[in-house]
């Protein structure tokens, strides 16, 4: 197949028409919503809690700027999409998902403010895609 010397200026990574420069922006948003936004008492960055998804978003991050970025994409949409499905999961009263500390009125509002962090990074990514073939 051939390839215009164009296209395969937009498939480098770093290059302005490649895809969303907001992307690794938008991912690190939905990260920043849930270590900060929580409201738990003891949570802190060094926790399992946000520093596991802070590890696994960078690592994504990383590999947009890298010739993966095909790659990266589809995984921050995965990872977006799952870090959205679970925040309307863990709202819902599921006996299979166990809250510690219980669930309060005060909490879902983080909820929605998590769910609403991630839907820029969906959007971008699912764009982005959907845009290059």
């Amino acid at each position: 197949m051939f390839i215009h010397e164009h296209d395969r200026a937009a498939d480098e990574p770093g290059r302005p028409g490649s895809a969303s420069p907001w992307v690794p922006l938008f991912a690190m948003l939905g990260w920043v919503a849930l270590s900060t936004g929580s409201g738990l008492p003891d949570r802190t960055i060094v926790n399992p809690e946000p520093l596991i998804p802070l590890v696994i978003t960078a690592v994504l991050v990383a590999r947009w700027f890298t010739s993966f970025r095909k790659i990266a994409a589809w995984a921050l949409l995965g990872w977006g999409l799952v870090r959205l499905l679970g925040a309307i999961l863990t709202v819902l009263p599921l006996t299979i998902l166990l809250s510690d500390p219980e669930q309060t009125l005060a909490n879902y509002p983080f909820h929605v403010l998590y769910g609403l962090a991630q839907v820029p990074l969906v959007r971008a990514t699912a764009h982005g895609l959907r845009t290059q073939g």
